[in-house]
């Protein structure tokens, strides 16, 4: 298929997104990547009466990293943030959670801040986002906004942008750079999306252990295991049995062709247990 009639406008600084969306009359959406963008146009799943080209907005390309905190440009390559050797020196969870988003020719042309406007439920990077407590800068005609990544994943595809904003920078933190990771996502086969998946971090003791979950809910799920004294029982059956209680209660798996809901739960606590024992042995 093809998509709809539509105007590209490409934009090269701020101000031409600013005044295309203007002239949109609020019928308009950025293309970052495409990735997602360009199936779901050929598709008519979106059929906008404008297209805003961010491809050649500068500003959106810087990647900043350092030991106190990493801004990620909203149009920074995923293929890049996979590979920066300065990103994978500070913070190589990022890496590897890149690293699993589609096939290399994907995430040469994908951008992290599409990905993660995208709001997949089912990609990696909204969940380490929540995991991190990532802050998303969002600008538009009326200035900029910092948005908590729990906040900025509202349900499927959906986030707190507004009509005429876009997202312009991730910036992730010194307490998260400090924490070490695990990762584990169950998948049909390698650059599929994932049927489940878990990022999960600690700092000093099991009783930090948190993880973010995708793939089985709406938007990632941030679960405190430490916190929640789940850890205390770590290696035994009293850990796997209230760890499934707790992920019935707060987890929302849905069925569709890959996997049936009851499916991703069992998913939700292999790769739960993959990760901790990352963490902890």
């Amino acid at each position: 298929m093809k998509p709809a009639p539509l105007r590209l406008v490409r934009a090269r600084t701020l101000d031409d997104v600013w005044r295309a969306f203007a002239e949109s009359s609020g019928d308009a959406k950025a293309i970052a990547g495409g990735q997602s963008l360009v199936a779901m146009l050929n598709l008519r799943l979106a059929t906008p009466h404008t297209l805003i080209d961010l491809s050649g907005v500068d500003d959106l390309r810087r990647l900043s990293v350092s030991p106190t905190e990493i801004r990620v440009g909203a149009m920074v390559a995923q293929r890049t943030a996979e590979h920066d050797p300065d990103l994978r020196q500070v913070f190589p969870v990022m890496s590897r959670a890149v690293s699993h988003i589609g096939h290399p020719q994907i995430r040469s042309r994908g951008t992290v801040g599409g990905n993660v406007a995208h709001a997949d439920p089912s990609s990696e990077l909204p969940a380490l986002m929540v995991l991190v407590d990532a802050t998303m800068e969002v600008v538009g005609p009326r200035g900029p906004r910092r948005i908590p990544a729990v906040d900025f994943f509202q349900g499927p595809y959906t986030t707190a942008l507004g009509d005429d904003e876009i997202l312009a920078n991730i910036v992730i933190g010194r307490e998260a750079i400090d924490r070490h990771y695990g990762f584990h996502e169950i998948a049909r086969c390698r650059g599929a999306f994932a049927m489940t998946g878990v990022i999960g971090s600690i700092d000093s003791s099991p009783s930090s252990v948190r993880v973010a979950l995708f793939g089985v809910a709406p938007t990632p799920v941030r679960v405190e295991l430490g916190a929640l004294g789940l850890m205390e029982s770590w290696g035994s059956a009293d850990f796997d049995r209230a760890l499934l209680e707790h992920y019935t209660e707060v987890l929302s798996p849905n069925d569709d062709f890959q996997a049936t809901a009851n499916q991703r739960l069992s998913y939700a606590g292999v790769c739960t247990k993959k990760v901790v024992h990352e963490l902890v042995g």
